[in-house]
């Protein structure tokens, strides 16, 4: 996730984009609030949301985080692959061979189990956070926000030397060398 994020970030700055839109869906955004909160992650918390702002770099050439937004926040997986059947689109339905064993996994069968027995619980969890949540998340972040610099080795937004993707390609090459 780390990476693909780096990527979609990366191009979307690169070629001057004015937002980026992502396909999570109500059960990824529910399952990651879930584990955000049994962590209480506060800066992950506070930035949790549908529509996340960009935000600035200082004295990097591409900038900081282009804006994002979740247009299928609403929908579940089930919504949303029922949607491209019926329309004839094509859909990746495999899951993704390294998320064998992941909490991220295991939080979306928990919260499936939930809405099985309780309809209604997903929504209603992940639009409370919204409304009553974020906002005190937020306040509280803001208070310890990081500024972002460019990372020493790609150029892209970090709060510290090394942005995380750099970070692992060091691990890699550590590896490979030694």
């Amino acid at each position: 996730g780390k990476i693909k994020r780096h990527f979609f970030n990366r191009v979307a700055l690169e070629q001057d984009f004015t937002v980026l839109a992502t396909g999570h869906n109500l059960d990824d955004e529910v399952a990651r609030l879930f584990s955000n909160t049994l962590r209480w992650d506060v800066a992950y918390l506070s930035d949790q949301g549908p529509a996340l702002e960009a935000e600035e770099g200082t004295g990097d050439e591409l900038g900081g985080f282009a804006r994002k937004v979740k247009p299928l926040w609403r929908l579940t997986e089930y919504e949303t692959a029922n949607y491209a059947f019926l329309r004839g689109i094509d859909y990746h339905f495999a899951p993704c061979p390294y998320s064998r064993g992941a909490s991220f996994t295991f939080y979306k069968t928990l919260w499936a189990d939930l809405e099985e027995e309780m309809p209604g619980r997903k929504l209603d969890f992940y639009q409370g956070f919204l409304e009553r949540g974020r906002p005190v998340f937020s306040t509280a972040a803001a208070k310890d926000a990081a500024e972002l610099k460019p990372c020493a080795e790609c150029g892209m937004p970090t709060s510290q030397d090394l942005c995380g993707v750099c970070r692992i390609r060091r691990v890699i090459n550590e590896e490979e060398q030694g």
